[in-house]
């Protein structure tokens, strides 16, 4: 019996933005030590001019190879020298993934005050003697005063080996105090939520449904209840330390990876009237409280550092890695179901609400609330993830019911919402980004085949390389309904591989399918 496969695929064209980095050095230069040859160049660090105290990102190309011709071995490391320490502060950083041109990860960066160190990963191609690509640490590292005053910008050389960019650090001008603001004042305003997590979701498209996540709206109540009493059942501020949220897609739904956004929350205010409040008997007149209509919701996804899921992470370590880089999110995807589970690490004590915007520093209470006088020292404790999710598994009309989690060490919350999936009518074009095989018995044609390997393949210099998504190979494996999905591609051509099947069937292993083949026999 031959086992025959049936494809369903659906591939959509995303296009990615880079934002464009300030400072820029079109400078390279080569080292030889270490028994490595070794060139950085396009050192760059955004923003440039940075404020003293405000978070930047470095970004630099690399190109390694070994003296002796010799392979690589997963657990090399290659050390390269920086004075980034006398500059930034931040430090050390570490698990800052590196990716090969196909996707792949290959290697993690730490990087301390004088010293940014590559680790290869265990699967790092045993057969290649050298490595290439960029590092970008995205916004984690905090500037220094480098001897910078108001008025006064100081210019000084970043250093890695014997490349060089020239960073200005400039101290922030002085903010003029104004009226309070916010909202007019009214009796019957009522404040924000005072939960931990809540929780937002519908049905965008065709197989998409899109998801919110608020976390720790209690913590910016309590940033106001804290600086004058709104209502003593609030609470007073207290840091969430390890604040983590978790939201595993029901379903065996996966992430879209591409549309993750992270922003922080700086919510409104407004004033308790002279008659007081109708639901707040205890705000006496003049009390500020917080108030949704027209919050500030400003991305922040650029401050965060993605952490990649490895061949070997299970569950529990992949949590454990997000948990241990404050200010980080991840998607661990379920090596045995495919579904996905958003991971994310709220935690935050660097960047703060001045830095995102300065004019509050200038508003007469709000600068004690938000600024770093402020009960969080100015740091932000509100933040807001969207993402969309596909399902692979619906092929009909069904409803499902998302829950998200939150904890810290001090308290934890939970919030579902649910929402339907039709699948019932149509033929859009769904999972933008995916293909969807279904393996069937070749005999009759309908028995589905659970247990069928696939992978995807791109071209990289004329040849046909494993791909990889995110630092995962993109490979699945069919489910009872002989069904698998792999989603997360970007514009490319693509070739689909089977790498097994269960033991009664046989297989040609050296037969695949092109995109364009993909599309010619497109079923729903």
């Amino acid at each position: 019996m031959k086992l025959a496969k049936r494809i369903i695929a659906f591939i959509a064209v995303i296009a990615i933005t880079i934002g464009p980095f300030s400072s820029l050095q079109d400078v390279s230069a080569a080292t030889q030590k270490d028994g490595y040859n070794i060139t950085i160049s396009n050192v760059t660090v955004s923003p440039s001019p940075v404020n003293v105290g405000s978070l930047a990102s470095l970004k630099f190309d690399y190109n390694i190879d070994t003296q002796s011709g010799n392979a690589m071995k997963p657990g090399d490391t290659i050390k390269l020298s920086t004075n980034i320490g006398t500059m930034f502060g931040n430090l050390p950083s570490s698990d800052v993934p590196l990716y090969s041109e196909s996707g792949q990860k290959v290697a993690t960066a730490t990087i301390t005050g004088s010293e940014i160190k590559f680790t290869l990963d265990p699967d790092f191609p045993t057969d290649r003697n050298f490595m290439s690509g960029s590092l970008y640490t995205g916004a984690r590292l905090k500037a220094l005063d480098n001897g910078a005053a108001v008025g006064s910008p100081v210019t000084k050389p970043l250093t890695i080996e014997d490349a060089s960019t020239n960073v200005t650090f400039k101290v922030r001008d002085a903010v003029p105090g104004t009226n309070t603001g916010g909202v007019p004042a009214n009796p019957s305003l009522r404040t924000i939520n005072n939960r931990l997590l809540e929780k937002q979701g519908w049905t965008s498209a065709y197989d998409t449904a899109r998801i919110k996540l608020i976390a720790n709206q209690l913590g910016s109540l309590r940033l106001f209840n804290t600086y004058n009493n709104i209502d003593s059942t609030f609470g007073t501020y207290q840091e969430q330390t390890n604040m983590m949220i978790v939201d595993k897609i029901p379903r065996n739904g996966v992430v879209d990876l591409s549309t993750i956004s992270i922003s922080a929350v700086r919510y409104n205010w407004t004033e308790v009237p002279a008659g007081g409040n109708t639901f707040y008997a205890q705000a006496a007149p003049g009390t500020v409280m917080p108030y949704e209509s027209g919050s500030n919701w400003i991305p922040v996804t650029q401050y965060f550092t993605q952490i990649t899921q490895s061949s070997s992470d299970t569950y529990d370590s992949f949590y454990a890695k997000v948990k241990a880089q404050k200010m980080s999110y991840g998607v661990f995807t379920d090596p045995a179901t495919g579904g996905d589970t958003f991971i994310a690490n709220m935690s935050n004590d660097s960047l703060k609400y001045t830095d995102l915007e300065p004019s509050l520093a200038g508003i007469n209470k709000i600068k004690d609330i938000y600024g770093t006088n402020g009960p969080s020292h100015g740091n932000v404790v509100t933040f807001f993830a969207e993402f969309d999710t596909h399902y692979p598994e619906i092929t009909a009309v069904e409803t499902v019911t998302n829950t998200g989690k939150a904890k810290s060490d001090q308290a934890e919350d939970s919030a579902s919402v649910s929402y339907t999936i039709d699948k019932a009518n149509g033929t859009a074009a769904v999972a933008a980004g995916s293909i969807r095989v279904k393996a069937v018995d070749d005999i009759d044609g309908t028995t589905p085949i659970a247990g069928a390997e696939f992978k995807i393949q791109t071209k990289i210099g004329g040849i046909w390389m494993d791909y990889y998504i995110r630092g995962r190979k993109a490979a699945a494996k069919t489910n009872a309904s002989g069904e698998a999905t792999i989603s997360g591609l970007s514009k490319g051509d693509y070739r689909l591989v089977q790498t097994s099947t269960p033991a009664k069937y046989t297989f040609l292993p050296t037969r695949c399918l092109s995109q364009t083949q993909h599309l010619q026999h497109l079923v729903l």
